[in-house]
């Protein structure tokens, strides 16, 4: 027996000697104050920090520095600064594959690990503030001119209380020296609850979006210089009422620049607009996702924004946006953004030429 027990106490300490510990805090500060003057978009301040601590380990690969498999598990927690602050948490646990070309997720990972080329038609910027994890499985194949990925978001369990509902998308990118083709999808299904409710119907709503551009930051001293144009048809249908398809139609385009940390970006949107059943008691407030300024047939957001901070795991940014849309009002947004990324787990998007931006203007010799 004690021959046993060392050879077990042996193989557990070999085993954990092969494993990488990981380790990891991210914290996301936002000021997000919107003036809108539109009957699409509800006025209001947004004011919080989420910090996320994780740990975990990874094995296997070419090296116990860079390992295939790792599982991890953290809370994300929500502080909303109010008039009483309010505090949300959320879980996070989950297994990641990685081996190129192969990316895998399963469980609840952060959302901004996975789904950042998804437009705001798709998915709103406050998404980021309240709803930070995606609670099901994410695969993506990577080869140096292209890419494709595909998620599943199980959002909602039917119960007699609750609906189910989950969310899939997918998403490609390819790149040939300037040009560039992207697409992305998604479909959001929204069962009916457990005890049927009169008046209530199955919902599905997608929207699909194809798009080419061209990327001419490599071919000058700018930072960013791109501009892309597409298509975007949305996909949205209450069954049995009458259970037709809506399919909407509409123009996307967007280009932008940016140097030294001064950066301009145009969205601009035309067509049918997106969301046809926004505005009805269907919605019952969790269908749509994406941003409602979308449901417009024209709407137009201009951003002048600064990189304030551009350090290797702390970054700050402050925007100022305009939106017009066909109500022939204008509205205004200002946007505050802080994110730390300390630990192995997760690396700073920044780039290396660490500075605050007083610095970089005004302290050079």
């Amino acid at each position: 027996m004690k021959k046993l027990i060392s050879i077990l106490f042996l193989l557990l300490v070999s085993s954990v000697g092969a494993q990488k510990f990981e380790y990891g805090l991210d914290a996301h500060g936002f000021l997000d104050n919107r003036e809108y003057k539109s009957s699409y978009q509800i006025p209001q301040s947004m004011l919080g920090i989420r910090v996320a601590p994780e740990l975990g380990f990874g094995w296997g690969g070419e090296s116990r520095q860079n390992p295939s498999h790792h599982i991890r598990a953290g809370i994300d927690g929500l502080c909303e600064f109010s008039g009483n602050t309010d505090y949300d948490f959320d879980l996070r646990l989950y297994y990641k594959y990685q081996n190129k070309p192969f990316t895998f997720y399963l469980g609840m990972f952060p959302r901004a690990d996975v789904l950042g080329n998804f437009p705001a038609v798709f998915f709103y910027d406050s998404l980021t503030y309240y709803r930070p994890n995606i609670t099901g499985i994410y695969w993506k194949y990577e080869r140096p001119k292209w890419n494709a990925s595909v998620f599943l978001d199980w959002t909602s369990r039917q119960t007699k209380t609750k609906r189910e509902a989950f969310i899939w998308g997918l998403s490609g990118l390819c790149r040939e020296k300037l040009f560039f083709a992207e697409t992305q999808m998604y479909m959001y299904h929204r069962a009916a609850y457990g005890i049927p409710v009169e008046g209530d119907h199955l919902h599905d709503m997608g929207a699909l979006h194809i798009a080419a551009g061209l990327d001419f930051t490599e071919k000058t001293t700018l930072d960013t210089l791109y501009i892309r144009a597409g298509y975007i048809m949305g996909l949205e249908r209450r069954r049995n009422d009458p259970g037709n398809w809506e399919t909407p139609k509409n123009l996307l385009a967007e280009c932008g620049v940016e140097w030294q940390g001064i950066g301009v970006k145009n969205i601009f949107f035309a067509g049918e607009g997106m969301m046809v059943f926004y505005q009805t008691p269907y919605n019952q407030g969790d269908l749509y996702w994406g941003d409602p300024f979308y449901q417009a047939k024209l709407y137009d957001r201009l951003d002048f924004y600064l990189k304030m901070m551009n350090f290797n795991r702390v970054e700050a940014k402050f925007a100022f946006a305009l939106h017009f849309t066909d109500e022939g009002k204008m509205s205004t947004q200002q946007v505050f953004t802080l994110n730390i990324h300390l630990g192995n787990i997760r690396e700073s998007k920044a780039k290396t030429d660490e500075y605050f931006i007083w610095q970089k203007w005004f302290r050079r010799k």
